[in-house]
């Protein structure tokens, strides 16, 4: 379930992007190509994860690679934002845009690990006291 929703809030996260991205006058032919592709190497393994969710469940390697893109991306960009000439309202919703995604990475590449035999701790795993 958890796939799912990082699926979904890529493709809401960057597909708005697209609209701010055409309707910016001071960007250049080249910047707005240059800016969709950035969208689509997001947009795109979304929907592959979303094809493979639904064809083969059991596809983990997509979901983690795309896992760790997303955070590689999002902990790169975040300080390049942070460090270069923004509002400080811009620096904090982009901040929080990157944390969500990271989360939202990090749950499901947690979500493709095969659960433990017992998910109790290593000192819990003793034998319960006999009884008389």
């Amino acid at each position: 379930m958890i796939v799912w929703v990082f699926v979904g809030w890529t493709v809401f996260v960057w597909g708005t992007r697209i609209r701010n991205i055409w309707t910016d006058a001071t960007l250049t032919t080249a910047g707005q190509v240059g800016r969709t592709a950035l969208v689509a190497a997001f947009v795109l393994p979304a929907m592959a994860v979303a094809v493979a969710l639904v064809r083969r469940p059991a596809a983990v390697w997509i979901v983690r690679a795309f896992a760790g893109w997303t955070v590689a991306f999002w902990v790169v960009r975040a300080v390049e934002i942070a460090l270069t000439d923004h509002s400080v309202a811009f620096i904090v919703v982009h901040a929080l845009i990157g944390l969500v995604s990271i989360v939202l990475a990090v749950a499901s590449w947690r979500a493709t690990m095969p659960p433990s035999w017992d998910s109790r701790s290593p000192s819990s795993k003793s034998p319960p006291p006999a009884t008389a």
